[in-house]
């Protein structure tokens, strides 16, 4: 079908603009539109093979190699949402509202102008089928990162171990002061990869909470639902979190308060007193 510029109704952050190709509607980076071109992202079948696959949850998302003539070669995810949670089975990659995909546009456009490490979202694809859309994004892969829960290992050195920790909670401390909140703030949704020194902790999937996840709205919630995660992980023995370690955690995200660290300790003590 033929191709058509149009305004959004919907007002999407600086530098993006709306394209509609049929059923399909596309929110998008001005200055990324050649590679998204060259992507396939635009027709909606990927110009070439998949370079990999990344991702341990709902479905593996293919990885593609993100360049034209001209630019420096990259990669991105592309991804095709699903829904989760108990409604999954019934509406699988079936979405009756976008609103909370343009929610997450405005929150990575927010984040990185603060300065926050959170995966670049590039581009939103939403084809109307039957009443319901079905949601595609490019998403930047992040070179060399792997997410916190295969990090964290038992396996990993201590030295690692208390480095990564520390990368995260500096992130998630500059992403919670400028006035972010995560809507599933687990070790799945942290990426971590090397710089120098050290390691760099990067958030990714910034898309609201729904309305009954309130630990997606508050910084308490999001460190509650982020430890909760952290003890399921050990409950397998794949990553093990130590009284000392969630110390040195709170710690570095209260930048070396330790009345601080102490009240958020006692605020964040699991139920039945396990600490």
């Amino acid at each position: 079908m033929g191709m058509s510029s149009s305004s959004s109704p919907t007002r999407l952050p600086p530098g993006f603009e709306t394209r509609r190709i049929g059923r399909r509607t596309l929110h998008f980076r001005s200055t990324e539109e050649s590679r998204l071109h060259a992507v396939g992202f635009f027709s909606g079948s990927p110009t070439e093979a998949a370079v990999g696959a990344v991702g341990g949850g709902r479905a593996p998302h293919a990885l593609y190699s993100y360049s034209d003539q001209g630019t420096t070669p990259a990669r991105v995810i592309w991804k095709h949402c699903r829904r989760g949670g108990a409604i999954a089975p019934l509406l699988g990659d079936r979405y009756f509202r976008t609103d909370r995909f343009i929610e997450e546009l405005h929150a990575v456009a927010r984040a990185r102008e603060a300065g926050v490490a959170v995966a670049d979202l590039l581009a939103v694809a939403m084809t109307r089928r039957h009443g319901a859309h079905r949601v595609e994004l490019i998403v930047e892969a992040i070179e060399g990162a792997e997410d916190a829960a295969m990090f964290f290992t038992a396996s990993r050195p201590a030295a690692e171990r208390r480095a990564g920790g520390a990368a995260v909670a500096k992130t998630l401390r500059h992403f919670h002061r400028v006035g972010l909140h995560h809507g599933d703030l687990n070790l799945r949704n942290i990426l971590l990869s090397p710089a120098s020194p050290g390691w760099r902790a990067t958030l990714i999937d910034l898309d609201p909470a729904p309305a009954t996840r309130r630990e997606g709205r508050t910084a308490q919630g999001n460190l509650q639902r982020l430890l909760r995660s952290w003890r399921k992980f050990r409950a397998r023995d794949e990553a093990p979190l130590s009284a000392p370690e969630r110390w040195r955690f709170l710690l570095e995200y209260c930048g070396g308060d330790r009345a601080a660290a102490r009240r958020w300790w006692n605020d964040l003590a699991p139920k039945g007193g396990g600490r």
